[in-house]
């Protein structure tokens, strides 16, 4: 879990018990394929379908046009227009993609939920970004690297927004997600874990222990 906060927004009931800038030398942030959460074997809290995002479609948001009388020389501006029937749209991802998650704000509760006892407090969010993106730029030559927060979905309130790679069930609206996404210049089915190798993160980071 990362925040891009300084520490001073992290709320005095809630602070961790040890605060200090992050070590020196070397670190490594592990990134994975998104396919890699769709598992029965992680948590609710983490599992989810990042490929795809599906809402239901009532009938006053899709319609079809036709001919009256089934005449196709009349103008199709002069159409009839009626309802269709309420259904699902599924927004899928034309290939799977890395991706790395961080939390927006501090919340206590992603601890628990993710099973950890310390965070980075990352105090320059620009320089994290810029120190990534260097980072994997000469490894994932012509993938296409994005940052930005995460859009919370209501499956039955559609959305004129196709970024499924920033979508998510506003089920998980309280954990606050900002993301990194890589996108393939062409579509990969599978791949394995990649390791981001950073240098020495004390300048702009902290490690929060609790």
């Amino acid at each position: 879990m990362g925040s891009a906060f300084t520490e001073r927004y992290v709320p005095a009931q809630v602070r961790p018990k040890k605060v200090h800038p992050a070590r020196d030398g070397e670190g490594s942030i592990q990134t994975c394929a998104c396919d890699k959460y769709d598992d029965p074997s992680l948590n609710p809290a983490i599992r989810d379908k990042e490929m795809e995002f599906v809402e239901e479609i009532g009938e006053h948001e899709a319609t079809f046009s036709f001919p009256e009388g089934g005449d196709y020389n009349i103008p199709v501006e002069q159409w009839k227009v009626a309802p269709i029937a309420g259904g699902q749209r599924t927004l899928q991802s034309e290939s799977d993609y890395y991706i790395a998650c961080f939390a927006d704000a501090y919340e206590y509760r992603l601890y628990d939920d993710f099973g950890y006892d310390a965070c980075l407090l990352i105090r320059n969010r620009g320089r994290f970004i810029d120190d990534i993106r260097c980072c994997t730029a000469s490894v994932l030559r012509g993938w296409s690297f994005t940052a930005d927060r995460v859009t919370y979905r209501d499956p039955y309130h559609p959305l004129r927004n196709n970024r499924v790679c920033f979508s998510k069930h506003f089920r998980y609206a309280y954990q606050q997600e900002f993301r990194f996404v890589w996108n393939p210049p062409t579509k990969i089915e599978k791949f394995d874990y990649l390791d981001i190798n950073l240098s020495s993160l004390s300048e702009y980071c902290d490690l929060l222990i609790l």
